[in-house]
């Protein structure tokens, strides 16, 4: 699924705000059919960017299908999280200094906050194991 959403993402974040030494975190939450189809997604927490959180959402939908899931996953439809970091080159995150030369923004399951549902959290758990064993 990363994958499929990484080329789309090359200029989701605005010019603008690389020129102003911004960065953004934005976390999306997305409920994927059991064909890989995305049946919703909305913005859980922004990154105060507006602009880079409606890209964001466009690239999701843009992007899929995401190819249907495993059978062990396919019962239902699956409610996932996934953020997508811009660290601008010239701030980096911490502040002032050279910054890890990425413009474009990484998307990344989000698996460290577990939601109050035990039987999400599994299936959460279950596709970021997938996902890391099909990058490897």
């Amino acid at each position: 699924m990363l994958r499929k959403v990484e080329p789309y993402m090359r200029d989701a974040f605005p010019r603008w705000a690389v020129a102003r030494g911004l960065g953004g975190l934005v976390t999306v939450g997305l409920t994927l059919l059991s064909d890989g189809r995305v049946a919703h997604v909305r913005v859980v927490r922004s990154s105060g960017i507006d602009e880079y959180d409606k890209n964001v959402l466009e690239v999701v939908k843009r992007a899929a299908p995401y190819g249907p899931l495993p059978p062990e996953l396919a019962a239902s439809p699956l409610a996932m999280r996934l953020c997508f970091d811009s660290t601008n080159p010239a701030v980096g995150r911490s502040g002032p200094g050279p910054g890890n030369g990425i413009r474009e923004s990484i998307p990344y399951l989000d698996t460290r906050r577990p939601t109050p549902y035990s039987d999400r959290t599994t299936r959460i758990a279950k596709v970021a194991q997938l996902v890391r064993a099909r990058a490897s």
